[in-house]
């Protein structure tokens, strides 16, 4: 039987993912982990980059082994730098709103409230402003991981991505937020054997807001 790997993205568990990887059983031997920080999972270093978890994943799993990867957010990020740093490629490649594309424009008037804010304002507002505009701040000071969620988001991959053989699925949210779509198309344009599916009226938790939708479509390229 062949073998699929489902990756959970930044600050969720492999538990979220547990519904699809059941229903794909019945085709595929399934295999979920959770990252360092995640899940239950020890933190390893409060300062790892994408490149560190990925030498992490390699160490947990033989890559080599599976068919298809499935990859959300955060775990698109460490499969993709999995893929460079090995010279390995699964058959099949599934990024599901994957921030392998460093923008600085988190959307209109972000970076005007931003600057505006750190002029004016003492550092106790700045933070409070901060955690509105982004509640994923203080998950990561809290988790004690704020140094590695700073290295990461600043980490671009797009020099990675022309370098991918593997045939790719691109499942985004038409809404997203954390990985606007416009990275979609960017790795659509970048990642030669490519297809993008937007998924209409839909966040980033595409595994979360619709289920049903995201494991017919993972089916169907299966």
């Amino acid at each position: 039987m062949q073998k699929i790997l489902i990756l959970h993205g930044w600050g969720q568990s492999k538990e979220l993912w547990k519904d699809l990887a059941s229903k794909l059983e019945s085709s595929f031997e399934v295999d979920t982990v959770n990252f360092p920080g995640f899940g239950g999972e020890s933190l390893q270093a409060p300062d790892w980059g994408v490149p560190e978890y990925a030498r992490w994943l390699s160490n947990q799993v033989e890559l080599k082994e599976y068919y298809a990867v499935i990859a959300h957010s955060f775990g698109g990020r460490v499969i993709t730098e999995a893929i460079h740093q090995f010279n390995w490629y699964p058959e099949k490649l599934i990024l599901i709103g994957a921030p392998v594309v460093h923008v600085t424009d988190k959307g209109s008037g972000y970076q005007s409230v931003v600057s505006i804010a750190k002029k004016i304002l003492p550092t106790s507002l700045q933070v409070t402003i901060a955690a509105k505009i982004n509640p994923e701040i203080p998950d990561a000071k809290a988790a004690g991981n704020y140094e590695s969620y700073k290295r990461i988001i600043a980490y671009d991959q797009s020099h990675q991505l022309e370098s991918i053989s593997s045939q790719t699925l691109l499942i985004w949210g038409e809404l997203d937020k954390e990985a606007p779509v416009s990275i979609a198309h960017i790795c659509e344009e970048k990642i030669p054997n490519s297809t993008l599916k937007v998924i209409p009226n839909t966040g980033h938790n595409i595994h979360l807001e619709k289920p049903l939708l995201l494991y017919g479509t993972i089916q169907t390229f299966l």
